[in-house]
């Protein structure tokens, strides 16, 4: 299995077994992206979620993989927040019919919950 390396502290983390090649390790598997932070699956922080930068991004800070503790650390000093409305696929959590959707429901259940709350 490969190291995964946090691209802000360096810190590097085993590559969790079953997802090789994916870049994904146990507390080690968020992605920067532009000025969001996107959650995996091995993240204990950020897991199918999606953080922001505030005000944005450090300048310094590029693209790639980032640890639970730089997310936490910049949590705790509010460089980054939790987005609780939306998932990491950027739908509205509270929108019931594009949460059907997004779970794979069909058309009509989508159309259907449309209905109801129009």
């Amino acid at each position: 299995m490969a190291d995964i390396k946090c691209s802000v502290c360096d810190e590097t983390y085993t590559e969790m077994e079953g997802f090789e090649g994916t870049e994904q390790a146990y507390k080690c598997s968020a992605d920067i992206i532009g000025e969001t932070v996107v959650g995996n699956y091995g993240s204990t922080v950020l897991d199918m979620h999606m953080a922001v930068f505030t005000p944005s991004r450090p300048e310094s800070m590029g693209d790639g993989i980032i640890c639970d503790s730089c997310i936490s650390s910049m949590m705790d000093e509010g460089t980054l927040v939790i987005s609780l409305a939306e998932n990491r696929d950027g739908v509205d959590m509270d929108d019931e019919a594009a949460m059907l959707l997004l779970m794979g429901e069909d058309e009509r259940a989508y159309e259907e919950t449309e209905g109801r709350s129009n």
